[in-house]
């Protein structure tokens, strides 16, 4: 199990590598400053509040948001509808 949570920090890492690009020199002058609208992705929308969305916050638009997601998780308040029927039975409950 911990090389394939290995794998995965491995893969991440190199995919953070690959967006990040060629880093800027220190010295950097005002006017090379990233425009503003740089940092968001193009067409994402944030799940909580619909505004883009930033990197940093990926896939909200700020750490407001996130933790607005975290706190609905740990309510329970993301559920999966599921249909019931009369002969299913919990596995567990078949002791």
């Amino acid at each position: 199990m911990s090389a394939r949570i290995e794998d995965l920090a491995a893969r991440r890492a190199q995919r953070k590598a690959d967006r990040s690009g060629p880093e800027e020199p220190r010295g950097a002058a005002k006017d090379d400053a990233p425009h503003p609208s740089e940092g968001k992705r193009a067409g994402g929308r944030c799940p909580i509040c619909g505004k883009p969305r930033s990197d940093a916050h990926r896939p909200f638009c700020s750490a407001r948001c996130a933790e607005v997601d975290l706190g609905r998780w740990l309510k329970e308040s993301y559920r999966v509808p599921v249909e019931e029927k009369p002969g299913d039975a919990d596995p567990d409950e078949s002791s």
